[in-house]
């Protein structure tokens, strides 16, 4: 039997496309919201991690960006190569996820947002830090007590990279920060669709998630080759994970066992072969009058002072019983914690 979605997300795209500003910030490869127009955002310029505080104006009406700027920022005390950021109002703190310098495997760190000092290490399933080069730690989300993560592409010791024709299996991970309870599920990315003559590095894979308020789970993945002259696409994917098994107990995917979360696509574009477009970050904004909310995407302008977003409207239903409570109450009964 095919998995059932636990509740249909939209995403309602208002046309604008990219809309460029400039601000002195490099590598914005994470974006989180705060309150109002206020987002700060993670750059992943390697030693040297860095929150800056982003105002976007958001039209409540449209959900398009009418204005952006980029303004302060905090050095952080720790970490090498930041690629997810997620604020938590309870600390006014920064959870961030870093890939870290290979071969050391990645880590998620909290950070006082002020003082840009580490507050905490958050302790991860040592499968997961058996990342490649470059390919770790991508993506971090957090709702309430519960973060999620995962690497880019697949572990070392676990099925392949992307190719042209193949995707790439990743262990999507949850950590409830109260109890100490992890789970994970197995999540294949797209392919990148083509190999191109005019460049070596073709690649696709997980780049950010974001974990909803009602508990569903969206996943922002990138790819670069697409076609022949080779462009920058995203797709946004609700998971489902109603059949899914839950995989902490096995060590190697190479060797099944277990039944992949589904996907349901809900958005795309081709973002073109601008090297500035490469679209790593994903954010709820506020809600907007007709009910939806905004959803913004960053990009990863590699350096410069080119910066870009790309505006959409997220409609979200309201469940009975959240899954991901429900999933955490299982563990909890069944006894699987840890740390």
């Amino acid at each position: 039997m095919s998995p059932q979605l636990y509740s249909q997300v939209s995403i309602f795209d208002p046309g604008q496309g990219i809309f460029n500003f400039s601000g002195n910030a490099t590598g914005l490869s994470g974006l989180t919201w705060e309150s109002g127009n206020n987002f700060y955002a993670i750059s992943d310029e390697n030693n040297s991690p860095r929150i800056h505080s982003l105002s976007v104006n958001v039209d409540s009406n449209t959900g398009v960006v009418n204005s952006a700027a980029v303004g302060s920022n905090v050095s952080l005390s720790n970490g090498f190569d930041a690629e997810g950021v997620a604020y938590n109002p309870i600390n006014n703190s920064f959870f961030v996820s870093d890939e870290g310098q290979f071969p050391s495997g990645g880590a998620i760190r909290e950070f006082n947002s002020v003082t840009g000092g580490q507050i905490q290490s958050v302790p991860l399933p040592a499968v997961v830090l058996n990342n490649r080069n470059n390919l770790g730690l991508e993506s971090l989300t957090l709702n309430n007590r519960s973060l999620w993560s995962s690497t880019e592409q697949s572990l070392a010791n676990e099925s392949a990279l992307s190719t042209a024709s193949s995707g790439s299996l990743v262990r999507l991970f949850h950590l409830d920060l109260d109890f100490g309870t992890s789970m994970q599920f197995v999540y294949e990315a797209d392919s990148y669709g083509q190999d191109s003559p005019f460049i070596m590095s073709e690649t696709s894979g997980v780049s950010d998630l974001l974990s909803l308020p009602n508990g569903d789970l969206l996943v922002l993945e990138r790819a670069l080759g697409i076609g022949v002259i080779p462009t920058y696409r995203n797709r946004i994917y609700q998971v489902d994970f109603s059949s899914a098994t839950e995989v902490s107990n096995i060590s190697d995917l190479d060797n099944g066992g277990y039944v992949k979360a589904g996907k349901t696509l809900l958005w795309e574009q081709d973002m073109g072969s601008v090297a500035t477009h490469n679209f790593e970050g994903l954010s709820l904004g506020e809600t907007l009058n007709d009910g939806t909310r905004s959803l913004l995407l960053i990009a990863d302008n590699g350096g410069g002072m080119d910066q870009h977003l790309y505006a959409l409207r997220l409609s979200i239903p309201e469940p009975s019983t959240p899954l991901l409570n429900a999933l955490g109450f299982l563990m909890l009964l069944s006894g699987r914690k840890r740390r």
